[in-house]
């Protein structure tokens, strides 16, 4: 680079952050094949909420009347059948076949007001209500258990090793992902807790579970999980459009214009070094006067060169008279001027006999 080009490179604000940029950019351009095979970072789902549970939980059957209901609850109190009771009577009634007991071959069971009472509530409304149950059990342990906990972890530690990759090509700060070991221990405790409901609901299907303190937890848990995820997923966002600029970048760019860009930042970072600005400074102010110098040599040869047409062009036909006066047999010609070394002088020739002699 010309010394008169460096001195005229302008400043430029956050000059460190854009020669860590380039070199980013260069390092990108010279592993393109590495940055193409390599994913963006994914982001993680929580797709189970309370919203979701509480209907399921909440839910009894409506149409079925109380006594029959009271029948049952009274008959599995006496039998101790309080725990899984209810389902093993409905399961129980689908054997019922001819009017006759599945277990001791009775007849005229049809008569009876307690299988009356099993076959109200024990009908189809009531194996959808099952089916609803089992369904829920079976998204909790999906979305909320060992595997899903499993699958954050693995995407987590997945994203912190793609974050390591593209950090070398991109502004991509690991510290402003947030952590996710409290949050997998929250999601662990809510899967438990509505895990334990979910139980609780089979076991007894017509019973409603509304306000219970360990929903309430449950979702208290799910609530926070889900904003650290929101926020997770926000950092994702940011990180994949610069990946992506990246990217688009690397695709286009060429690697001997970033390393001229390369060298044309570290120039600038040079130039405004203090030592460095006050050399230029003084470089600056030494071609001002330099310039200063010139101009004026120029205005005083000007008028030397208007002197010496008025003066010496005139002279030398003057003189060239006198000589012919006294028949001197030579002349004067060729009458100049000129600044050898920087020095005003005059310049000549001598004729004689038509011979040019140098003065």
């Amino acid at each position: 680079m010309r010394l008169a080009t460096f001195i005229a490179l302008p400043a430029a604000p956050d000059i460190d952050d854009k020669i860590r940029t380039q070199q980013q950019l260069i390092e990108a351009l010279q592993q393109a094949d590495a940055i193409r095979a390599r994913p963006a970072l994914t982001s993680i789902v929580i797709s189970l909420t309370n919203d979701e549970l509480e209907p399921s939980l909440a839910k009894s059957l409506d149409g079925i009347g109380t006594d029959a209901e009271a029948r049952l609850v009274a008959h599995l109190e006496r039998h101790h059948m309080q725990e899984g009771g209810e389902q093993w009577v409905a399961e129980g009634v689908r054997y019922i076949v001819d009017d006759q007991c599945p277990f001791c071959g009775r007849s005229g069971l049809d008569a009876l007001p307690l299988v009356q009472a099993y076959r109200a509530l024990f009908s189809d409304l009531y194996r959808g209500l099952q089916s609803e149950i089992k369904q829920a059990r079976q998204a909790v342990d999906e979305n909320l258990g060992e595997r899903a906990q499993g699958g954050v972890r693995t995407l987590v530690a997945t994203n912190v090793a793609t974050v390591e990759f593209w950090g070398r090509y991109c502004q991509i700060d690991q510290a402003t992902f947030p952590a996710f070991d409290n949050a997998l221990a929250d999601l662990r405790r809510a899967h438990a807790l509505l895990s334990a409901l979910l139980h609780r609901k089979a076991q007894a299907p017509l019973e409603p579970i509304t306000q219970h303190l360990d929903l309430q937890e449950a979702k208290r848990l799910l609530g926070g999980v889900q904003a650290l995820v929101d926020t997770y997923n926000v950092c994702v966002v940011a990180a994949n459009s610069l990946i992506t600029a990246r990217e688009e970048a690397t695709a286009a760019g060429n690697l001997a214009d970033a390393q001229t860009e390369l060298a044309r930042l570290r120039a600038i970072k040079r130039r405004y070094e203090p030592a460095v600005a006050r050399a230029c400074s003084e470089c600056q102010r030494l071609d001002r006067d330099k310039q200063d110098i010139e101009r004026r040599k120029a205005t005083v040869r000007s008028q030397l060169e208007a002197h010496t047409r008025q003066v010496v062009r005139p002279y030398e036909n003057r003189i060239n008279h006198f000589l012919d006066l006294f028949n001197a047999g030579l002349k004067i010609a060729r009458t100049g001027h000129g600044y050898p070394g920087g020095i005003a002088t005059s310049s000549y020739q001598l004729v004689i006999d038509n011979t040019h002699v140098d003065g």
